[in-house]
């Protein structure tokens, strides 16, 4: 499994072509995962990316637990009907959450056109990729496969940590000042 990760920095903002709503930045650490045909060697090669971009990326089983959902569909008869059984099942689920929707076109081909799925995904707050995959050697290394890898990884941020942080830096200077009041008070 070879996989090249490239820079957030370079991945512009994912809008959804029939909607034009801006997919939301993910925050949090917990997944839930729709699974649809056999994707087991797919799913196991994009949490192992995920886990080691986003250390602590952690799997709930109950939709009602995650941050996002994570949705599996491996293309095996016609695209817009795996999709469309995929997005039966997302929509069973509250819209209010976040969705990263893999869509895995089946090839021996890196360098395979495929069409874009989000012209059939209307669901807000949905990020949609397109993967190349083999059935004999998981995701194919191609720059379709590394883009869509690096915009999973880039929408699924960790929770940021300001109020702790906040809250720990004010302890520490009320923790300097009393020192220094301290000091100031014995030599007086």
């Amino acid at each position: 499994m070879n996989i090249i990760t490239l820079s957030c920095v370079h991945v512009p903002k994912i809008h959804n072509k029939k909607t034009t709503h801006s997919v939301l930045h993910l925050e949090g650490k917990y997944y839930f995962i729709i699974e649809m045909g056999k994707s087991h060697i797919l799913r196991k090669e994009i949490l192992g990316h995920l886990q080691k971009h986003r250390p602590g990326s952690t799997e709930v089983h109950k939709v009602e637990d995650c941050n996002v959902i994570l949705v599996f569909c491996p293309i095996v008869s016609r695209a817009g009907t795996d999709i469309d059984a995929a997005l039966n099942k997302l929509n069973t689920c509250p819209a209010s959450k976040p969705a990263i929707l893999m869509v895995f076109h089946h090839s021996f081909d890196p360098d395979k056109i495929v069409p874009d799925s989000s012209r059939f995904i209307n669901r807000r707050n949905t990020l949609t990729v397109d993967c190349l995959f083999n059935e004999d050697v998981g995701l194919l290394t191609c720059n379709r496969n590394e883009e869509a890898l690096a915009k999973i990884v880039c929408h699924f941020k960790p929770k940021e940590q300001k109020k702790v942080s906040r809250f720990i830096l004010k302890i520490v200077f009320t923790g300097f000042v009393i020192l220094l009041l301290y000091k100031s008070i014995q030599h007086a």
